[in-house]
């Protein structure tokens, strides 16, 4: 959603997620909160990213819904500097604002603008609008990414039962996901 978030005025340019996939398996990179200087000059090097956004997330619990904390990183890669630090809560029902929110905070230390409500309004419909199935769509991604295509098919069918109207859904069900026959 980041990702979305991010590129939705098209001021920055995002690698693909698949293009990671493949630096990690070449890399002996770990999730970790923040990269030394000589990995981020590795990751420029390999990818051509001038920045690099490094994030983790936790789930909090609460009463009534789940509250998400998510932090956020902006590395430079060519300086090898922490540029911003970012983190927001909120709860899980309004994950699409969270996201948004965190990415207008990593706007704003490179001089990009905020996103104007028409490019916000598009990166919104760019993903489903059921939490769940918007995680299961980021889970069957990166599956897909690595792949694990039968574990990704087995997600991305459950993203489209909690979220069929999502166009992208459309798109895997004209592929022959969502299809119990196969």
């Amino acid at each position: 959603m980041l990702s979305t978030e991010l590129a939705a005025d098209e001021a920055f340019r995002i690698v693909p997620g698949e293009d990671i996939a493949r630096l990690k398996a070449e890399l002996p990179l770990t999730d970790a909160d923040s990269l030394s200087k000589d990995t981020l000059v590795r990751i420029h090097n390999n990818l051509g990213a001038d920045y690099v956004v490094l994030g983790s997330y936790t789930v909090l619990g609460g009463k009534s819904s789940n509250r998400i904390r998510l932090d956020l990183r902006l590395q430079d890669s060519t300086a090898g500097r922490m540029i911003a630090s970012v983190a927001e809560t909120g709860d899980e029902s309004n994950l699409f604002e969270l996201v948004s929110q965190a990415g207008m905070r990593l706007r704003k230390p490179l001089g990009n603008e905020e996103l104007k409500s028409v490019n916000t309004a598009l990166a919104q419909s760019a993903l489903p609008a059921n939490p769940d199935a918007t995680r299961l769509y980021a889970e069957g991604l990166s599956k897909l990414r690595t792949w694990d295509d039968i574990s990704a098919r087995d997600l991305l069918e459950r993203s489209i039962v909690l979220d069929p109207q999502f166009p992208l859904f459309a798109l895997c069900s004209f592929f022959g996901l969502g299809d119990s026959r196969l």
